[in-house]
């Protein structure tokens, strides 16, 4: 006799797809961290060009990237949405990218984003 609980399953299928979310998360954010630590050291003589990543200088940047929420539960209750951005103490990496031309995280998801769909469990567009 097969005891079903569909409350039960209904649960352990959204945790295993906050999971998902979550783990995809991540892997994008380490290979953007990757991409914005190309080092530039004192005296700064080669800093990034249009058209490339921001060069690391202090870590300022790269210790900034964030994502919220950040567990299962949250991002059950958040309705399965989640986002990346930067703290309020590296505002100047979306100016790079969006103004001074700097490649950023529209970049990196572009580039990750049929390797993310997979790892989501989602066919590429």
């Amino acid at each position: 006799m097969l005891d079903w609980n569909g409350d039960e399953a209904a649960q352990a299928a959204k945790e295993e797809a906050a999971r998902r979310i979550l783990r995809s998360m991540v892997y994008y954010l380490k290979a953007h961290k990757r991409r914005l630590g190309v080092s530039n050291p004192a005296p700064y003589e080669d800093s990034s060009r249009p058209g490339e990543y921001p060069r690391k200088r202090t870590g300022n940047l790269i210790a900034n990237v964030t994502f919220a929420p950040s567990t299962v539960q949250e991002v059950i209750d958040a309705g399965f949405k989640i986002r990346a951005g930067l703290a309020a103490g590296a505002r100047y990496g979306a100016i790079l990218e969006l103004a001074k031309s700097r490649l950023g995280f529209i970049r990196t998801m572009d580039d990750l984003e049929d390797l993310l769909r997979a790892m989501l469990g989602q066919k590429s567009e």
